[in-house]
C-alpha cells in the first residue's frame, strides 16, 4: 500500500502492525489486482484492505468503481 499520508498502529505486546489507515492517493496492489482510492485501511487480524471515496479496483483486464471496495489477502 502506498499513499500520501499513513497512520500505522502497532500491537502493544508484539509491536507488529495491527492496522494502517492511509489517505490521499491510496494505491493497494496484489497479484493481478490494483485498487485505488482517497482513503484506505489495512487490518492485519482480518488480513483485509478497504478503499473508500472513490474506490476503483482493476482485476486482470476488468475493472470496477464505487464508493467502497475491499481486497482480501489469501491465507
Amino acid at each position: 500500500m502506498t499513499s500520501g499520508v499513513a497512520d500505522v498502529y502497532l500491537q502493544k505486546e508484539s509491536s507488529e502492525v495491527e492496522k494502517t489507515i492511509a489517505q490521499r492517493n491510496v494505491v493497494m496492489t496484489q497479484p493481478n489486482r490494483k485498487g485505488t482510492g482517497d482513503w484506505g485501511q489495512y487490518t492485519s487480524a482480518e488480513r483485509s484492505r478497504g478503499l473508500k471515496e472513490p474506490a476503483g479496483l482493476k482485476r486482470g483486464k476488468g475493472s470496477t468503481e464505487g464508493t467502497d471496495d475491499r481486497l482480501h489477502a489469501r491465507r
